[in-house]
């Protein structure tokens, strides 16, 4: 795994409660991201985080306890959900699915935003992936 350190310019969460490191919330701030080495492993529904880069990350939040044996990180560490799947690249207010199994939005009811095309990757936009995220029971 490689880890990098993820300024958080925006939250996206429903219901709207703070991140934490640890037990100290970090409504905007810099958490750790760990993720799949993909210069090390070939690993398919892998993709590198590059350092610099404007993204939607959808991660699950792993405390201390829940990475025993990773002992370059100390306290919490977010991992990406579903791998890539839990990628969107951002370009302006354009979102963008790394994973190509990404084909649409749902929000419990009619899909917000359109399909991916057949020969392409799933785009939309920032405020639909907030809607989502938000409408999340």
């Amino acid at each position: 795994m490689v880890f990098h350190e993820a300024t958080i310019e925006a939250i996206i969460l429903h219901p709207p409660t703070p991140v934490t490191r640890g037990t100290t919330p970090v409504p905007l701030g810099k958490l750790i991201v760990g993720n799949v080495d993909t210069d090390a492993v070939d690993m398919e529904g892998a993709s590198p985080l590059t350092p610099g880069s404007y993204m939607v990350v959808y991660a699950e939040k792993l405390a201390e306890a829940d990475h025993p044996g990773i002992e370059s990180v100390s306290g919490d560490l977010w991992i990406p959900i579903g791998g890539e799947q839990g990628l969107f690249d951002v370009d302006g207010s354009t979102a963008t699915a790394r994973s190509s199994i990404v084909k649409s939005l749902y929000a419990g009811g009619p899909e917000s935003s359109g399909p991916a095309s057949r020969s392409g990757k799933f785009v939309t936009d920032i405020e639909a992936l907030k809607e989502v995220a938000q409408s999340r029971p």
